[in-house]
């Protein structure tokens, strides 16, 4: 295995001015080939020369649409965007492979209310128009359960409800 860069190091390469400024491509091609994908991508996104950005990005794009892995996709898609199709392969490579969520994402993100209306049924989420109470965890930005919805004895220390706190209260007077 190669000798890579720590991630502290890695951010020094990237994000600050090094004394000795590092071959930016050829530590993403590291990265790249011991299939840590995601810190390769964080280098070619870095390369000053668009053609070859572009072209490095174009290789991992690929390889991620034949794995349905939706993160990277949604990161390489902010420099070089995916098309429907393309995110309609990811979606369905996705499911494939057994990634039900990313199957979701990825359809969404295809904009074809089928596949959409698929992923959804995959996961066992109800079609729009049917989710009365129904919380979607997939969509809520830090996954925290709205107020009220938390199952009986999920509620964090502190939170009880109003009513037991007046029996206690009440037990205590």
């Amino acid at each position: 295995m190669a000798n890579l860069p720590n991630a502290l190091d890695r951010r020094d390469y990237l994000y600050s001015k090094p004394k000795r400024k590092p071959d930016i491509e050829a530590l993403g091609t590291e990265y790249e080939s011991v299939g840590n994908l995601s810190d390769s991508v964080e280098c070619y996104e870095r390369i000053e020369d668009e053609s070859t950005r572009h072209r490095k990005l174009k290789g991992v794009r690929a390889t991620a649409i034949k794995t349905g892995i939706f993160f990277l996709l949604n990161t390489i898609d902010n420099t070089l965007p995916l098309s429907k199709d393309e995110w309609i392969e990811t979606a369905r490579k996705a499911k494939e492979l057994g990634k039900l969520q990313y199957f979701y994402k990825a359809a969404q993100r295809s904009e074809d209310e089928a596949l959409i209306d698929e992923a959804r049924e995959a996961l066992g989420l109800p079609k729009p128009g049917e989710e009365e109470g129904f919380v979607d965890y997939l969509q809520s930005a830090e996954g925290e359960v709205p107020a009220g919805d938390a199952p009986a004895g999920d509620a964090p220390a502190g939170d009880a409800p109003a009513e037991d706190e007046a029996a206690e209260d009440a037990a205590a007077g």
